[in-house]
């Protein structure tokens, strides 16, 4: 079975299993049971009283939507606690965006809510019921000192309730942050979010105080494992799903955070089931010391994880990814196909095929699969981008290239088929802007790598000028 997942936190954990953001998710991962919008403080509070309780309407009324009554139904009734007792999660995705961000509302009888007040506002029960009770929001900027000790508290409960309800379920930390950075795709140019979303957040604050959190997880609970990010790589724009927000990314993040939550299963099972990939069996393991393709001949389906993909010499890209391997069964003579697949959440996933003989084997040709482009992460040098294919280079990806033409804006590589030695290389830049347009080109000898000086292409609107209209008239 694939594993069981859960998350316990908001979008920036929950979205990675959400079809319409990673595709494939399902894939790799039993996802269900999530808890959504609601702080650690609340979830381990004292529950409400019994008569409070028996109020609560079937409907929840009000002018929010259909999510909001939920996530404020159950941060009234903690109903996850008796889910985790139920669901046996293998895994449980956690960040601590709404004890960061909202802060709780402490009620009379010793319990809390978490800090919506801004949306339970416009549901009529709060109003009429649970408004009665509120003794004070408690927000971590106006009261740190004792939120923070209320949190840590709490986080302390969360995880003796998980070791006794829960013990084999492995907690696994999301430590991304708030982001303050905004991608302006019309104009392509970097701006402050909270003047474009007119937020007076004070995000660098809510940041630390985040990173107090995790730290106080990681540090006092050794068996929490964690996904890692850098953080000026990610940013949000407009062209995430749910809009512009600190905690709305683009999608190289889901992509990476998904490889990280692979990665961590990889490592702790050495396996996944994949019934698309082998029904009824399981991906075999290549051996650690091995250290080329190469070696690997036995037939079958293989996955290699990321740290062991890397070190192999004869890989036909230095992408940091996980790929399926699959050995082709051989003809009498000891002929044989590999095919490696990159273990992606793309629309376009990158695979290469070549002939391996007892005596050696062909190049890596690059099969095309999908509609979409492949997103260039890491590369130093366009000189060593000789596999055939369409890929795109990011603004930040394309300052860090050397023999880049411009070292800067979002740019379409097209690398053309093989002579024995040589291709062509395109660059195209992505705008809208018609006076923006340019086109780069050169023949690169991977061979010996080394290429022609970059060749621009002039661009022509293509039309009748009104001048030639007028001529014609004549």
């Amino acid at each position: 079975m694939l594993p069981k997942m859960t998350s316990f936190g908001a979008c920036v954990s929950r979205d990675l299993f959400k079809s319409s953001i990673v595709r494939d998710y399902k894939d790799f991962f039993d996802f269900s049971n999530d808890q959504y919008h609601m702080s650690v403080v609340s979830l381990m509070s004292q529950p409400l009283s019994e008569d409070i309780l028996t109020q609560i309407p079937e409907i929840i009324e009000g002018d929010v939507n259909n999510f909001v009554k939920k996530c404020f139904k159950e941060d009234l009734t903690k109903s996850f606690l008796e889910k985790i007792k139920t669901f046996n999660q293998d895994y449980m995705l956690l960040d601590f965006y709404m004890d960061t961000y909202y802060g709780v509302i402490e009620l009379d009888n010793g319990s809390y809510i978490s800090g919506k007040e801004w949306q339970y506002k416009k549901i009529e029960f709060y109003n009429e019921v649970i408004a009665q009770h509120v003794q004070q929001v408690i927000t971590p900027l106006q009261h740190k000192e004792k939120y923070m000790s209320l949190w840590k508290k709490s986080i302390d409960e969360f995880m003796l309730f998980m070791k006794t309800y829960s013990k084999d379920t492995k907690i696994i930390l999301n430590t991304k942050k708030f982001t303050n950075k905004f991608y302006n795709e019309k104009n392509e140019v970097f701006e402050d979010l909270s003047v474009v979303i007119k937020d007076a957040s004070t995000i660098a604050e809510l940041n630390l105080i985040w990173d107090e959190m995790n730290e106080y997880l990681l540090t006092n609970y050794a068996n929490v494992e964690q996904l890692v990010f850098d953080e000026d790589k990610y940013y949000s724009s407009d062209s995430n799903e749910w809009g512009a927000f600190y905690l709305h990314f683009n999608k190289e993040f889901y992509e990476e955070a998904q490889q990280q939550l692979i990665n961590i299963v990889l490592s702790d099972r050495g396996y996944f089931k994949l019934e698309q990939v082998l029904p009824g069996g399981i991906c075999k393991k290549i051996d650690d010391n091995a250290n080329s393709f190469d070696e690997i001949r036995e037939w079958g389906y293989y996955y290699l994880p990321t740290n062991q993909y890397l070190k192999l010499k004869d890989k036909p890209n230095n992408e940091s990814a996980g790929y399926f391997l699959q050995n082709h069964a051989e003809t009498a003579s000891g002929f044989f196909i590999q095919e490696l697949t990159r273990a992606s959440l793309k629309t376009t996933i990158q695979s290469y095929k070549r002939i391996v003989t007892k005596t050696g084997y062909s190049e890596w040709n690059s099969v095309d699969i999908g509609d979409e482009v492949i997103y260039l992460s890491k590369v130093g040098d366009l000189k060593d981008m000789s596999h055939r294919g369409e890929y795109y280079i990011t603004d930040k990806v394309a300052r860090t290239i050397v023999d880049h033409p411009t070292q800067k804006s979002g740019w379409f590589l097209n690398v053309s088929k093989k002579t024995k030695d040589s291709c062509v290389q395109e660059l195209i830049k992505k705008t809208t802007i018609d006076a923006n347009m340019q086109r780069f080109y050169r023949i690169l000898n991977f061979k010996e790598k080394t290429a022609t000086s970059w060749m621009e292409q002039s661009y022509m609107k293509v039309g009748v000028s009104k001048e030639d209209k007028d001529k014609k008239k004549k």
